[in-house]
């Protein structure tokens, strides 16, 4: 008969009189004993395990493979293609459903390419403004790239199905428009049937968004579905154009450090293609009126304040610069001071000027469509900003602030 014991390795202290010495050769006798009976023993050294793809990983394992998943992902503001765990590759969709798990044994030999957008599989954990914003940046970036909705969403360690994503971001909306940045808690949410729409391509103001994340939550909340579409001012938005539309109010809300006054919606089959926020004729018209009420000032050196510069038509780069950004914020336009790293040189010294973001980015402001007497970035050294975006009204004393 062969005896196999495993996992045994008995101890001796030659320290305490010999006492120890008996107890652990009385100790491997009865295992000795009961490995002649059983023929074989062994000690189970771990029994939280996961199996994917046909190999089996202890916990620490898996653990240690989430950390440097999340790691990746913090530097990299992405996934990576796969993680390894014992010199296996694993693709990073089949090693998804796994990260952090320490629990009961589970299995997966499939390369699935995500959770089924309408699955819950997570509920309960909580997730902050900050990171719902951040989600969103990537989804609404997902979607003007391939023109369709992502599988899931990846917050953390977490899987987040579609519409469990269309309540996280519908109620951070009406959060953040009172003025709230708690952490919200992640809920149930089945997947809606599909629906057409009927709708003109316009902008929606921010009261009527907030009111369509609120029916949202509303819909959710007594069917715990999320609703195949929603009326608007231009119409019926379905699914997918109503979740498009909030993934760029939270993206415009990271950027900006608030919501807009306004978002850019079109049917779903055109608008999937453009990822812009403030998108359209009516944002057009608002940056031609600023634009050529702004080309009136003329430009003289020496008379730095926006407030004087409205009372007398004239004033310098800093005192145009404070106008075109307390006129173009508070119309809804995102604007920003910028400046030149070190001050710049020559007659560029110490000048600013302003950039906007409509959605596609910060981009300098077009002096020259509106011949404007005054200029831009005419250097195109390195810049930073002096002011950034807000609904505040700036003056000189703000520049003078900066220490530029």
């Amino acid at each position: 008969m062969k005896i196999f014991c495993s996992n045994y390795s008995p101890k001796f202290n030659l320290g305490h009189g010999g006492g120890k010495i008996k107890r652990t050769l009385l100790a491997f006798s009865l295992l000795l004993i009961s490995c002649i009976a059983l023929s074989s023993c062994s000690f189970a050294t771990e029994t939280n395990q996961t199996t994917i793809n046909g190999y089996t990983y202890t916990s620490a394992q898996i653990q240690d493979a989430t950390d440097r998943v999340n790691a990746f992902q913090e530097t990299n503001n992405r996934l990576p293609n796969y993680v390894t765990i014992s010199g296996q590759k694993i693709l990073i969709n089949d090693f998804l459903p796994y990260m952090g798990n320490t629990g009961s044994t589970s299995t997966t030999n499939s390369s699935s390419t995500g959770t089924s957008a309408g699955t819950s599989t997570t509920t309960g954990v909580s997730f902050t403004s900050a990171q719902i914003n951040d989600a969103s940046n990537r989804v609404n970036s997902f979607i003007g790239t391939n023109s369709r909705l992502p599988n899931y969403v990846t917050i953390g360690s977490y899987q987040v199905t579609i519409p469990q994503f269309l309540q996280l971001m519908a109620q951070n909306i009406v959060n953040l428009n009172s003025g709230i940045t708690s952490s919200i808690t992640l809920k149930t949410v089945n997947s809606p049937s599909s629906a057409s729409e009927t709708v003109t391509s316009g902008s929606i103001s921010k009261t009527e968004y907030v009111t369509i994340a609120k029916n949202i939550l509303s819909t959710i909340t007594s069917t715990g579905q999320a609703p195949s579409n929603v009326n608007s001012s231009l119409g019926t938005l379905k699914y997918e154009t109503v979740f498009y539309s909030l993934s760029k109010i939270l993206n415009y809300y990271k950027t900006n450090s608030r919501l807009p006054n306004y978002v850019s919606v079109s049917a779903w089959s055109t608008g999937s293609s453009s990822g812009t926020t403030t998108n359209s004729s009516s944002v057009q018209a608002i940056l031609d009126s600023i634009g050529y009420a702004e080309a009136k000032f003329l430009d003289i050196q020496g008379q730095s304040s926006a407030s004087v510069m409205t009372r007398v038509g004239y004033g310098d780069c800093w005192a145009d610069s404070e106008w075109l950004y307390n006129k173009l914020n508070t119309a809804g336009i995102a604007a920003r001071i910028m400046g030149y790293v070190g001050g710049g040189t020559g007659a560029w010294y110490r000048h600013a000027w302003v950039q906007i973001n409509t959605g596609n980015g910060w981009v300098n402001w077009s002096y020259t469509k509106y011949s404007s007497h005054h200029f831009g970035d005419g250097l195109g050294a390195a810049a930073y900003v002096l002011i950034a975006a807000s609904s505040k009204i700036v003056d000189v004393s703000d520049m003078v602030a900066t220490g530029y």
